[in-house]
């Protein structure tokens, strides 16, 4: 948490006990955070870090603003294995590092460096606003062009249609806000709402293939997914939540 001057780290136990510890100013104000094993990954307006359980800095993963949650991934599948489980950021530049789980140590083989950049071109302000989400060995970003971006988790080669950093292209003017979610139901699809009044599910073995509902006002929210329901909810500027079938 933030008090306009320092980042605080509140933790509680399972026995309902909570202990805070003052990180100082460095860091600048926390957006959202990550925990995996002894390991707390933070994004905030000044970088992203590996936090240790006791507020100390032992990593620093990016060093732009990253106000968007950090994602652990697992170590992946059979088909496309991860030697070991990795964080993901971005920043709100629109720049993706990949590091050990374990000990923040950036992964070089992803992108051969450790850090892709989308690409994203908007005219000012955050290109990337949402979360990304890594799913099925691919990493998902909701770009502030209207673009969602996929990146291979293990190389940080494009994943789009073709090698492209680009999976779906939702028109230009118009920003997509929130992040992504994943919907295996069904055919299994990305979801995710924008500016320009529509939700959009698109088919994640084939882009092409796509639903836009048009509902009269603008999205800003994230999709939560209903698995035992197969529906998709999501909240719109005008203050309604719809509820859609998956896709």
């Amino acid at each position: 948490m933030w008090d306009g001057t320092d980042t605080w780290l509140v933790k509680r136990d399972t026995a309902g006990s909570m202990t805070t510890t003052n990180m100082g100013p460095t860091t600048g104000e926390p957006g959202s955070l990550s925990v995996f094993g002894s390991s707390i990954f933070l994004g905030t307006t000044t970088g992203a870090y590996r936090v240790l359980a006791d507020g100390t800095i032992a990593n620093t993963i990016a060093t732009s603003a990253s106000t968007g949650s950090p994602f652990v991934a697992s170590t992946g599948t059979v088909a496309n294995p991860n030697p070991s489980p990795r964080a993901y950021v971005v920043t709100d530049s629109g720049l993706v590092t990949c590091c050990n789980a374990f000990n923040g140590t950036i992964n070089t083989e992803f992108g051969g460096t450790g850090t892709v950049d989308l690409g994203i071109i908007v005219g000012s302000g955050k290109k990337v606003s949402g979360n990304l989400f890594a799913y099925n060995n691919r990493i998902y970003i909701g770009g502030m062009d209207n673009k969602v971006y996929s990146l291979d988790s293990l190389t940080g080669s494009g994943a789009g249609p073709g090698g492209s950093k680009v999976f779906f292209d939702a028109g230009a003017g118009f920003s997509i806000v929130g992040s992504v979610a994943i919907d295996p139901c069904c055919k299994g699809s990305i979801v995710f709402g924008s500016t320009d009044n529509s939700v959009y599910q698109v088919n994640l073995a084939n882009p092409a293939d796509y639903l836009a509902t048009d509902f009269g006002s603008p999205f800003r929210t994230t999709p939560a997914i209903d698995r035992t329901s197969q529906t998709v909810h999501i909240g719109a500027d005008g203050g309604f939540i719809y509820r859609l079938p998956s896709y």
